[in-house]
């Protein structure tokens, strides 16, 4: 057997005629002195050279590498899905701050002392509720004289219309004169005045009790 025989006596298929990591090339048989005399010298020099070629041509025949056309490698092993909505019981927790759209700074218009809270904080309200009142006790009285004052000033309003009204038929029939019937025109118009003062107190004095309730100006937290 030549050298270039002996180095491709490993595996002995005709596909793989250069060396590859499968089938490692098995070592030329030692030349002796009378081998390499003579005209054995070229063909020790050429099994050289192909074992060189070999080793240089090792990764062509490598698996997993693509050959020289750039053919990938087929993958196997992986499997394939569809995902599709579901529901999770998985969350996620974060600390931060909420903040409204709408905020508002709750004040009173009077002072006083807070006699009672009607809320507690994070509790749902609905726009006029009720949040806080202040003490009223002084208002309140306030609001009751008026009230008081605005009845009397009713009652002489009363009183000197229906005198006027009497006064201008006896006039009409010269029953009493000119002067008594402005007396009594007058009389009426100062009555309608003081009834109207009246009626402002009470309209002051309300509003001022309205103060001391705290509503919600909208709804919110």
């Amino acid at each position: 057997m030549s050298s270039e025989s002996a180095a491709y006596s490993g595996c002995g298929r005709s596909a793989c005629k250069a060396s590859c990591a499968a089938c490692p090339p098995t070592p030329p048989a030692p030349l002796s002195t009378s081998h390499v005399s003579g005209g054995s010298f070229s063909h020790a020099v050429l099994t050289l050279c192909v074992l060189a070629m070999a080793t240089a041509l090792a990764h062509g025949c490598s698996p997993g590498v693509e050959s020289p056309q750039g053919a990938r490698a087929e993958i196997r092993g992986v499997k394939v899905s569809e995902i599709r909505p579901t529901t999770t019981t998985s969350f996620v927790e974060v600390t931060g701050t909420v903040r409204s759209d709408r905020r508002a700074a709750i004040s009173s218009k009077v002072m006083g002392r807070v006699s009672s809270i009607a809320v507690k904080e994070g509790d749902l309200v609905k726009t006029s509720s009720l949040l806080l009142t202040i003490d009223d006790t002084d208002i309140a009285q306030r609001h009751k004289a008026a009230l008081e004052a605005l009845d009397a000033a009713s009652q002489r309003l009363s009183l000197a219309s229906s005198t006027w009204k009497r006064m201008k038929a006896l006039y009409e029939r010269q029953a009493v004169s000119l002067q008594s019937l402005d007396e009594a025109e007058i009389s009426m118009k100062v009555a309608r005045a003081e009834y109207e003062r009246a009626l402002a107190s009470v309209r002051e004095a309300r509003a001022y009790l309205d103060y001391t309730r705290i509503t919600a100006p909208f709804a919110g937290v």
